[in-house]
């Protein structure tokens, strides 16, 4: 049983809960911070509004919804497809381009909660653990 499923059972079960969520926040913090470090020394100056705007944020959340939460490739395969959709939208229509943006996440959000992969899982009867 997975930690995320139960947290009070994996403990329980004599499984140390705290230190495997550090070891999970401090590994996904490494590479970013790796990056940051590299980045900052390249450029010689930063400042966080022009290395990461809002819209960079709103997008990466978009990502993870679009392919769907709970998975790893969820977020992977929803990442990949937005951001060619994204690409397709600014190129054929660059003046409206953030309102189809926009539209797009609103109709994703309330026709697909569960995202691309969760519609995958429920057309082909995949398991959810995918």
């Amino acid at each position: 049983m997975p930690m995320r499923e139960d947290e009070v059972a994996a403990e329980a079960m004599g499984i140390d809960t705290l230190r495997y969520k550090l070891y999970a926040f401090l590994l996904s913090a490494v590479a970013p911070g790796i990056a940051g470090g590299l980045a900052a020394r390249d450029q010689g100056y930063i400042e966080p509004i022009s290395v990461f705007p809002l819209i960079t944020t709103i997008t990466m959340i978009v990502m993870a919804l679009f392919g769907g939460k709970g998975t790893i490739w969820g977020p992977v395969l929803g990442a990949v497809a937005l951001f060619t959709l994204q690409e397709l939208v600014w190129a054929r229509f660059p003046y409206i381009h953030p309102l189809l943006f926009g539209a797009i996440i609103v109709a994703v959000v309330l026709m697909m909660p569960r995202g691309i992969l969760g519609v995958l899982q429920q057309k082909y009867n995949l398991p959810r653990t995918i």
